[in-house]
């Protein structure tokens, strides 16, 4: 079955416009590996944003922790004046309400340690993108001399 006119001509303009483009990379290739290297450059500060934002989280959970410390070391001292008092249901609730601020600390935990592990992550991507824009300032600057 042979090709309709349209799908010829499109791959038609599509090969010319390649071809265009690779020319014009070859004749500014400098400019393209500089380009390359801006490129390098705005995934740097995306992979920074994204480690600050994951250390913004980790401390916020960290914040977060020592005020449910703080909540808790008062429900103990709420819990045992109440006893003293004789009010149990007094004491009952505020042990409730130590049981629910532990398990949500159990989930800051969680957060704290998920934020850490991304964080160290995005910190390799930083440094492996550091090692890649310098060859490639590297090689440019070959190019250039042997230009």
């Amino acid at each position: 079955m042979a090709e309709s006119v349209f799908l010829r001509v499109r791959r038609l303009l599509s090969a010319k416009v390649e071809d265009s483009v690779d020319a014009m990379e070859r004749a500014n290739s400098d400019g393209t590996m500089r380009e390359a290297i801006r490129e390098v450059d705005r995934a740097m500060d995306e992979v920074r944003r994204d480690r600050e934002a994951a250390m913004t989280r980790r401390l916020q959970a960290t914040r977060q922790q020592a005020m449910i410390a703080e909540k808790l070391e008062k429900l103990t001292e709420q819990a045992r004046f109440a006893l003293t008092e004789g009010r149990e249901d007094l004491a009952e609730g505020a042990l409730t309400r130590q049981v629910d601020l532990e398990a949500q600390g159990e989930r800051l935990e969680r957060l704290k340690a998920l934020s850490s592990e991304e964080e160290e992550k995005l910190e390799e991507s930083l440094t492996a993108l550091q090692a890649r824009k310098t060859e490639m300032e590297e090689a440019l600057a070959a190019f250039m001399i042997a230009r």
